[in-house]
């Protein structure tokens, strides 16, 4: 039988197979030079992890007063009651939820925006902190108390959210409530990209590669321009010829 000739895409597969396996060849060779060249660089030392009792070096919140209500403190001192009776009021004998909620209730009305205000960022920023610092105090006396360290880890990310939200909307608001409640706020950082030999390798495969195409576009560059000056000369005897011609013609005066 007659042999039957090699059809286009037969011979266009066998070129593209052909460029493909040159091309990962040259890859493979560069890669196999740069791991012969690879050194590990330095290990640079992280920054050590900040503390999470941030908030107890600060200055902490206690009561100023000695009643939950102005109001009841002044109709104890009229109604004339014993010493004994007056102090079962006071938050001296209250329990310890209730002197967070007066400790909240006095900082926030130093920081809200009118009489109401308990759903603004800049209160509830001030109710967590208050939280915050109540809980690690509790946590520094009770080390085993797992499920406060989980809330204090959930009032932690919680006022984050909230300082982060409200640096976006109002710096200036933002500034003015940290130095307020002596708080310091760190931005989350860039995430650290691992070093690994892999990588390193592909990077410099990748500037070997560039390398060698700019300087190649380099040099053709340089031949375009020595092209061009006999192409100019070129043009200028065809201009030239032109002209001559339509004045032979008569068609130019």
């Amino acid at each position: 039988m007659r042999n039957c000739p090699k059809s286009r895409t037969s011979n266009r597969s066998t070129f593209t197979w052909a460029l493909a396996s040159s091309w990962f060849s040259h890859r493979y060779w560069v890669i196999h030079i740069f791991y012969r060249l690879y050194t590990r660089p330095d290990r640079q030392p992280l920054e050590r992890a900040r503390s999470k009792n941030v908030d107890l070096k600060r200055p902490q919140y206690y009561f100023s007063r000695s009643c939950c209500n102005t109001d009841i403190d002044e109709l104890t001192e009229k109604s004339g009651l014993p010493e004994e009776l007056k102090k079962l009021i006071t938050l001296e004998f209250a329990s310890h939820r209730k002197h967070v909620q007066v400790i909240k209730h006095d900082a926030m009305e130093k920081i809200r925006r009118h009489v109401l205000d308990t759903a603004s960022m800049e209160t509830r920023i001030t109710a967590i902190t208050v939280s915050i610092r109540n809980q690690q105090r509790h946590i520094e006396e009770k080390r085993t108390d797992k499920t406060a360290r989980v809330l204090l880890k959930e009032n932690i990310d919680k006022r984050k959210a909230l300082l982060k939200r409200l640096r976006a909307a109002d710096y200036k608001r933002f500034e003015w409530l940290l130095e307020k409640l002596d708080l310091v706020y760190h931005a989350t950082p860039n995430p650290i990209i691992p070093i690994t030999k892999k990588d390193s390798l592909i990077k410099l495969t990748q500037i070997y590669c560039d390398n060698i195409r700019k300087q190649q576009l380099d040099d053709y560059k340089k031949e375009l321009e020595k092209e061009k000056v006999l192409f100019d000369e070129e043009k200028k005897q065809t201009l030239k010829w032109i002209e001559e011609e339509e004045k032979v013609l008569g068609l130019k005066q």
